[in-house]
């Protein structure tokens, strides 16, 4: 993983693997991300994306398409550590 000497963006940023939904960092500086990402032997994640982490609620949208045909969607909205599920046609129009 390449170190890097500064974080641009927004004062808290969300350190994130691309290909798993575990594994996500929140961090404020760059110490923070050479103390829990960079530096730190048991954090194995790779490749990661970096994105500003922005006050507010997480919501997600998810779908399973399949040779271009939509099988399934769901959106869901994490309020600290639990996830729930919502029943949205709109975003699953959308989708379509």
């Amino acid at each position: 993983m390449r170190r890097s000497r500064c974080i641009p963006g927004a004062p808290f940023l969300a350190i994130k693997p691309t290909e798993e939904g575990t594994g996500i960092v929140i961090v404020r500086d760059a110490a923070q991300l050479e103390e829990l990402v960079v530096g730190n032997a048991f954090y194995q994640y790779s490749p990661l994306l970096i994105a500003p982490c922005l006050p507010g609620l997480d919501v997600g949208f998810s779908i399973f398409a399949l040779n271009g045909e939509l099988k399934a969607a769901v959106a869901q909205i994490r309020t600290g550590s639990t996830l729930r599920f919502l029943v949205c046609p709109q975003f699953v129009e959308a989708a379509r």
